[in-house]
């Protein structure tokens, strides 16, 4: 028996073992292929968008609060704009504050109306008396 002959593998398992090995190298780079696709998603995602667990923002904010409420009916700022002292704001409707004060007033003349009436009959009754 020859040596060299019996050491060969016959040709279908030959075929055989290619075929395992082609679909096993197309399974590895199948998986680098989709590996590398999500690598280059999360890399770009993580350059375009911040994210962290814990952070701290060490910046010039203040909470804005009018001193009396109301519709508000102009803005005059955009977000994150700076502003100056004195600028304004926001408008707030003035009508419900302007009939309030048309009502205080009215107010005030029935008062001053009944202290002259009051402190004219006490002048009447001095002179009577």
């Amino acid at each position: 028996m020859d040596a060299s002959v019996s050491n060969k593998a016959p040709a279908g398992s030959r075929n055989r073992l290619s075929i395992r090995k082609s679909a096993k190298w197309l399974v590895i780079a199948a998986v680098l292929i989709v590996a590398a696709i999500f690598g280059y998603r999360y890399w770009r995602h993580s350059q375009l968008y911040v994210s962290t667990d814990d952070a701290y923002i060490n910046a010039n904010t203040v909470e804005v609060a009018a001193q009396v409420s109301g519709a508000v009916t102009r803005v005059f700022v955009r977000d994150n704009q700076p502003v100056k002292t004195g600028d304004p704001l926001f408008e707030i409707d003035p009508e419900p504050y302007r009939v309030a004060l048309e009502k205080a007033q009215a107010q005030l003349r029935l008062a001053e109306q009944s202290v002259s009436q009051q402190s004219a009959a006490v002048q009447a009754a001095v002179i009577k008396g």
